[in-house]
């Protein structure tokens, strides 16, 4: 059985402290985003009459270390009795709210500035893990801590976790672990989602001189990926995202650097699971917690991959319900698998293509080495006594390139490459990956093309002493 935690506690703002009882349907919920929150239905009973009247809007519940501030609280009579449903988000997104700075900064900042600046007056304290390069703030100041607070997290590309009221901010909130969710073991429910509602491929950004209209910076980006994205002719489709004016940047780096990271060239590709938590000795077997990377493995779905616990929604005072976790952001390079995912046909039929060309090489090197052959028993003499006579041929200065010169080994070499090449992959082509083959295609090519220069140059007369 799962753990049972302490009862949530409510604080008024009078000071008082009670626990909450009679509640049912709690739910808590975490992401990397940001969010923070929980919710529950409170049923007025005899018992808990008191507290139940005290619960109401802006008076904080405890849970798990951290206070949230009540925003919702619906209610509803139910037969002969009321009951309340309330949501809390954390009390960090009230403290910020509550905030209004007033002071305004303009030019580079560093992000422990920015935190100062939007955490003033809150009574909330930050650490920042990491270093990080100053931004360009254009009138960064006069609104509310929380939008400051947000600016701060997006621009310069952070995630936080909060506890209390002590904020960590880092590039990635986590770890990596070798927590396993399972189908079979401990994993009951799986769902994917894929949404390249928003993908694009390439952007570009331009910065003006305001009073002039001077052009100060320009950038332009193309995706890695763009390749994978084609029209129906089969050519490459550039995706463009919306073009970035921003006046603040002088630099066509900063330009550069501020494009890529509002450039979504991946698509959404989140998994939601159910699981059972595991116990062995009255502890958990797999571990983790939000922004962890976990194991996700569910073979009817063909997937073995290591992905990121993006959101967590539990049930913590009901054992019957098991946690529901957001996946995401996987460390494997998903994205061309997303996009290949309807073109297993246009591969297979590639890598037919590639054998054919495979073919068509070993062919060609057997008559370049006809050739060669041919032009060595020409003189009467075996390769290596015709290479090896440099007092006859060769001055010192081109004794180098002379050894250099193919020999009947490097033929047979090539050649056996290329029909061995052939004959292990006639047969096999559900094995073949398409990006080797090609690029052994064009190893031998080239070397076919060496071959040629060198039978070419044993075709010449040897130079008089």
């Amino acid at each position: 059985m799962p753990n049972i935690p302490d009862l949530p506690a409510l604080h008024t703002m009078s000071g008082d402290i009670e626990p909450v009882t009679d509640f049912g349907e709690f739910k808590y919920r975490e992401s990397t985003e940001g969010e923070k929150s929980l919710s529950f239905y409170v049923h007025k009973t005899e018992s808990n009459e008191p507290v139940f009247n005290l619960i109401v809007n802006k008076e904080k519940i405890e849970f798990d270390g951290n206070k949230y501030v009540i925003d919702v609280c619906d209610r509803e009579p139910i037969g002969t009795t009321i009951e309340k449903y309330i949501e809390a988000r954390h009390e960090m997104f009230d403290r910020l709210k509550g905030e209004f700075i007033e002071e305004e900064y303009t030019g580079a900042l560093r992000i422990e500035r920015c935190l100062e600046i939007a955490l003033k007056g809150s009574g909330l304290t930050f650490e920042v893990i990491g270093t990080f390069a100053s931004r360009e703030f254009d009138n960064f100041g006069r609104n509310k801590g929380i939008e400051l607070f947000k600016t701060t997290i997006s621009r310069f590309g952070v995630e936080y976790r909060v506890q209390g009221t002590h904020i960590i901010v880092a590039v990635n909130i986590g770890n990596v672990t070798d927590a396993q969710f399972r189908h079979a073991h401990n994993l009951k429910s799986i769902s994917e989602h894929v949404d390249t509602t928003n993908l694009a491929t390439f952007i570009k950004g331009f910065s003006y001189d305001e009073e002039t209209g001077a052009l100060l910076a320009y950038a332009e980006y193309e995706s890695p990926y763009s390749h994978l994205y084609k029209d129906e002719h089969g050519n490459k489709r550039l995706m463009h995202a919306d073009y970035v004016y921003d006046n603040r940047f002088r630099h066509n780096s900063e330009m550069l650097a501020e494009i890529k990271s509002r450039l979504k060239d991946t698509p959404e590709y989140n998994l939601v699971i159910q699981y059972e938590e595991l116990k062995k000795n009255g502890f958990n077997l797999h571990y983790y917690q939000l922004g962890d990377y976990v194991w996700s493995i569910y073979e009817p779905l063909d997937l073995d991959i290591q992905a990121r616990i993006i959101s967590i929604e539990s049930y913590p005072y009901d054992p019957h319900l098991s946690p529901v976790l957001e996946l995401g952001s996987f460390r494997r390079d998903v994205t061309k698998t997303v996009a290949g995912l309807q073109g297993t046909a246009k591969r297979v039929t590639a890598a037919e293509e590639g054998i054919s060309q495979a073919k068509a090489t070993a062919a060609k090197a057997q008559v370049v080495a006809d050739e060669a052959k041919k032009a060595i028993g020409n003189t009467g003499e075996t390769l290596s006594q015709h290479l090896s006579d440099y007092i006859r041929h060769v001055t010192d200065a081109e004794r180098q390139a002379w050894n250099s010169k193919a020999g009947s080994g490097d033929v047979q070499e090539v050649l056996s490459l290329a029909n061995t090449y052939t004959d292990q992959q006639i047969g096999q082509l559900e094995e073949i990956q398409l990006v080797p083959l090609i690029k052994l295609v064009n190893e031998l090519g080239q070397q076919i093309v060496d071959l040629e220069q060198r039978v070419s140059e044993l075709e010449k007369p040897p130079e008089a002493e």
